[in-house]
C-alpha cells in the first residue's frame, strides 16, 4: 500500500447536506452573482435583442444576458416567460454548442432555478 487513498472524500458539507439544500445553494448563488442583476428586465430585453443581432444567439455574452433576463423577469414575477425564454436558448445551444457545453449547462442550471421556483420540481431536476 502506498498510503494514498483510492478515492477523494466527498467535501464534509456533502455528507450532511440533502438535494434540497443543495437546490437552495444554487439558487442563491445565482441570484447573488448574476451580471446585471440590479438592472430591470426591460434594459436587459433591449441589450438582449441588440447583442443578437449583432452577436449572434449563441454568443456567450448574449447567452449571459439571456440567463441574467431570465432571472430577472422569474424575480419580478413573470416565471412562464422565463421559462419560455431559457427553453428557447437552451434549444439553441444544444444544437449549436453540444449538450456537454458549458453555456449549455449554465442554461440548464438557470432553467432549473426557476423551475424549482414553480414547484416543478421533477422537471427542474432534469436539469440540474
Amino acid at each position: 500500500s502506498s498510503g494514498v487513498p483510492r478515492t477523494i472524500p466527498a467535501p464534509k458539507h456533502l455528507w450532511t447536506s440533502d438535494e434540497s439544500d443543495w437546490r437552495q445553494h444554487a439558487r442563491t448563488l445565482l441570484l447573488e452573482r448574476a451580471p446585471h442583476r440590479d438592472q430591470p428586465a426591460a434594459v436587459l430585453r433591449s441589450q438582449l435583442a441588440s447583442q443578437e443581432e449583432q452577436l449572434g444567439q449563441v454568443d456567450a455574452q448574449t447567452l449571459r444576458t439571456a440567463h441574467s433576463l431570465a432571472l430577472a423577469l422569474a424575480q419580478a414575477g413573470q416565471q412562464e416567460e422565463a421559462v419560455q425564454l431559457l427553453r428557447s436558448k437552451l434549444g439553441v445551444c444544444r444544437e449549436q454548442l453540444g449538450a456537454g457545453h458549458d453555456v449549455t449547462m449554465g442554461t440548464r442550471l438557470v432553467l432549473a432555478v426557476i423551475l424549482d421556483g414553480l414547484d416543478k420540481c421533477e422537471e427542474a431536476a432534469t436539469h440540474y
